[in-house]
């Protein structure tokens, strides 16, 4: 069960990093391919700070990162649409992720 926490606190503290990333003014003049190699960083720095024993919790934590930083750079790189449309699609998948955290954690 602690695992799990830990995975979810991972998630949440990535969805919160990526909310407070993409909903601030400005935000979306922000380059989607700038923004999606962004994550692949980050989901590198994920993995090296997550260590390589699986059965920790330090693991699971950063795994949940990883997690949601590879869903941000997939959302923001994996289509033919125009890169306003990717960014409002993403900020959209991210709020909706904010919203159901919010009422998990309540």
């Amino acid at each position: 069960m602690r695992r799990i926490m830990a995975q979810r606190d991972g998630i949440v503290a990535a969805v919160n990093y990526w909310s407070s990333r993409l909903l601030h003014v400005g935000a979306e003049r922000e380059n989607p391919g700038a923004l999606a190699e962004s994550a692949e960083s980050m989901i590198t720095t994920d993995r090296m700070k997550g260590g390589n024993d699986p059965q920790s919790l330090q693991f699971e934590y950063w795994q949940g990162r990883s997690m949601v930083d590879r869903d941000i750079s997939m959302w923001l790189k994996t289509t033919n649409d125009a890169p306003q449309i990717m960014f409002e699609r993403t900020v959209s998948d991210v709020k909706s992720w904010q919203m159901k955290i919010e009422g998990i954690l309540l």
